[in-house]
């Protein structure tokens, strides 16, 4: 019994270092698994900061794009520059033809048959530039690619660069003139495309020639005499000149809207003196035609704009009289 009773309590030490040691490992482990649990958490991302944005491109100025790396972005800004140099635009569609791996010239007559209304001017005739630099074809197959694409069928502003690089390759409107004129929806984009013609001297050829079309007896639209007259001020020639025949027109009666509007578009010392009184009588003559309430309306905004800078020019015994003709018409 003594002998059992020792055994017992030597087994004690034993087990209570058992149970110590078992105690410490429990601990642990629960300490470890805290550890785990919190390194396993999903990460909460509501708290994180956001991966900084790629670095706006400043499309303003050439000069900025042509020292970025040349990127398929950075290409096809370059092609919307209005000031771009003609190594550099033809840099700009190699590269991107690059990217899209294609042929710059297969890149260039995609980018023409997919011009929409939102396609900047800049972008364009820009793209009028590039066809005569990238000459894929002979000159009579341009020509025929770029006639397909003046149909009615493209859009508007394709129509218009197609018209504007065909005069290029020709260097004189003869051809796409006459062709235009089968069409008054492709005659409106001819005209409209004249401005973006490169060379002065084609320009100044097609302003003294779109002049036949608003002659007195001219069998087209009014529609199209009067896209003629707003074309006419964009093309190189005198602005005296210009101004004469539009005031001509408004003396006439004829084309008014249209007259009074591209008077807007040329200086206001481009007025000979001799014509000061025609205009202020045409002037005077529209806005009265049109009823009390009409004449506040946007489209008179022209008219008045002619008035307030016609008053310093007439000579003094024509000014008051016409001023105050001018403010007897503003009274509602």
């Amino acid at each position: 019994m003594v002998i059992a009773d020792a055994q017992v309590r030597n087994s004690m030490p034993q087990q209570q270092s058992h149970s110590f040691d078992l105690a410490i490992l429990l601990v642990t482990i629960v300490l470890c698994g805290g550890v785990m649990f919190v390194a396993f958490q999903p990460r909460d991302n509501s708290s994180a900061a956001a991966p900084p944005a790629s670095p706006e491109i400043d499309t303003s100025d050439s000069n900025t794009l042509r020292r970025l790396p040349r990127t398929a972005r950075v290409a096809t800004e370059l092609l919307q520059q209005p000031d771009i140099d003609r190594a550099t635009l033809r840099s700009a569609l190699i590269r991107m033809a690059t990217f899209k791996q294609t042929e710059p010239e297969t890149l260039l007559w995609e980018l023409i048959a997919g011009l929409t209304a939102d396609s900047s001017a800049a972008l364009r005739r820009n793209l009028v530039r590039l066809v005569a630099d990238f000459p894929d074809r002979s000159t009579s197959e341009q020509r025929g690619q770029l006639k397909q694409l003046t149909g009615s069928a493209n859009s508007p502003a394709t129509q218009q660069v197609a018209f504007a690089a065909w005069i290029g390759l020709d260097k004189n409107i003869g051809a796409a003139f006459e062709h235009a004129r089968s069409n008054e929806q492709q005659l409106t984009e001819f005209l409209t495309a004249l401005p973006m013609v490169e060379s002065e001297s084609v320009r100044r050829q097609a302003s003294n020639s779109i002049r036949t079309l608003w002659q007195a007896d001219s069998e087209t639209s009014i529609r199209i005499q009067e896209q003629a007259v707003q074309t006419m001020v964009q093309l190189p020639g005198s602005a005296t000149e210009k101004s004469s025949e539009l005031i001509a027109l408004l003396e006439a009666r004829r084309l008014r809207s249209a007259a009074i509007q591209a008077l807007t578009d040329l200086p206001s010392a481009s007025w000979s003196a001799r014509d000061l009184g025609k205009l202020a009588a045409g002037l005077i003559a529209w806005i009265a035609e049109h009823p009390a309430d009409d004449r506040h309306s946007t489209s008179m905004a022209a008219a008045w704009e002619l008035c307030e800078q016609l008053v310093p020019m007439l000579p003094e015994a024509k000014r008051e009289r016409f001023q105050q003709r001018v403010d007897q018409l503003r009274v509602r």
